[in-house]
């Protein structure tokens, strides 16, 4: 056991330092890794598993420019929380806050590109950074990627997508030969055949409804007709509780303006293979679903057509068919 100037706890082993320093008092810091016998000269790995967004902003900024600064070959590997702003992201800054572990840098730095402007201003010459959706698909090999689903049964991939979309994974450097950029920005933009061309587009303009916005994330969109958008899936809050979206949410150009409603399915506790209804000509096959809908049935917009008698709205979906 060894006790370094200004450090309130250490240990040691043969390969091991462990130092009780506040990471914030910066020449404390130093003084304390190299009476450790720490080499700034020599090629060094700073790993930081959320621990930086439990300090002030100021701090942890001070804290990131001087590991750029006091060491002469560095990386720099952090491992954090992002996405504040919707559902899933309050009630998990609500979770930490209620430990008394307030997530501080989610204000100031909420999303990948914010975190890589962070270390790129701050003396890091290389900066990559992704979320753990792609960091399982880009950076995980497929033969491990199989062995951990071959694990145990798991159907919950809607869940784990959502919590990995809010934790990213960052790897920044400075004076390393060769380059180290284990997350290849290469490796994080999917492969095209041919140039991309544009799909389509919608006109702006404004928004008169009685229902708030669309207060989702992961959701699909689909322009099904010129003037008709329909959103579906998505995680956000019903009923006062963060759950996957079983509810539509249809937008309808008219007027010059976007009129926005909410749509349930007829049957919502039955699942949607018997709310719908088949047909194949042996190329194509149809999914008719059936959706409640008497706010469009009482207007004058058409989405492909509806059933004033039964206050529905019949939506088709036509794709190739797999066989």
């Amino acid at each position: 056991c060894f006790c370094p100037t200004g450090v309130t706890t250490a240990f040691s082993g043969k390969d091991y330092r462990l130092l009780g320093v506040d990471l914030s008092e910066l020449p404390r810091l130093s003084i304390a890794l190299e009476e450790a016998g720490l080499d700034s000269e020599v090629p060094t790995l700073v790993i930081a598993e959320v621990v930086l967004t439990y300090m002030e902003n100021s701090s942890s900024d001070a804290l990131i420019q001087w590991a750029a600064e006091h060491f002469s070959h560095v990386c720099f590997l952090l491992y954090e929380q992002m996405h504040p702003e919707d559902p899933f992201g309050r009630v998990m800054q609500q979770h930490f806050s209620q430990l008394n572990s307030a997530l501080r840098s989610l204000s100031q730095y909420p999303d990948c590109e914010a975190q890589r402007k962070r270390f790129s201003e701050k003396g890091w010459t290389e900066c990559s950074v992704m979320d753990m959706n792609e960091f399982f698909t880009c950076c995980i090999p497929e033969d491990e990627q199989r062995r951990v689903q071959a694990l145990e049964p798991f159907d919950e991939y809607e869940e784990w997508h959502l919590k990995c979309s809010h934790y990213f994974v960052l790897t920044a450097s400075k004076e390393m030969e060769p380059s180290w950029t284990p997350l290849l920005p290469s490796m994080t933009a999917p492969h095209h055949h041919g140039p991309l061309r544009l799909a389509g587009s919608i006109s702006a303009c404004a928004v008169q409804s009685e229902i708030s916005g669309l207060r989702r994330y992961g959701h699909h969109s689909a322009l099904i007709k010129p003037n008709v958008i329909l959103t579906t899936g998505g995680f956000g809050e019903e009923n006062g509780r963060h759950c996957r979206m079983r509810n539509f949410h249809v937008l309808i150009k008219c007027a010059g303006y976007w009129k926005a409603r909410c749509v349930k399915k007829e049957n919502p506790d039955k699942r949607w293979g018997e709310c719908c209804k088949w047909d194949t000509d042996g190329k194509y096959k149809r999914n008719v679903f059936v959706l409640a809908v008497k706010c469009l049935a009482e207007s004058d917009i058409t989405a492909n057509y509806i059933d004033s008698q039964r206050d529905v709205m019949v939506l088709s979906f036509i794709g190739e068919r797999t066989v």
